[in-house]
């Protein structure tokens, strides 16, 4: 989708949606296409030069990742019932 007319259309849909009374929205595709975007650049690097070394994406790091993903209660989880 050409962006300024998806740009154009998300401001008439906040538009519409303020003038049946909602006060606030969510975007979750917003997100979605700054990912692909993200996604898209970084294994276009590694088809160019067979590594990640040297992406200009920023990344999350691990540790953050692990975190918001909850791997944290899943580790716990598994240190709990472990043979």
């Amino acid at each position: 989708m050409h962006a300024p007319l998806f740009d154009r259309r998300l401001l008439e849909l906040e538009d519409d949606l303020e003038r049946v009374g909602f006060r606030f929205a969510i975007y979750p595709i917003t997100a979605m296409l700054a990912a692909v975007k993200a996604m898209r650049g970084v294994y276009e690097h590694i088809a160019r030069t067979g590594s990640s070394i040297g992406v200009t994406v920023p990344l999350e790091p691990f540790p953050e990742l692990t975190k918001l993903m909850g791997f944290e209660d899943v580790w716990a989880f598994d240190k709990k019932w472990a043979d």
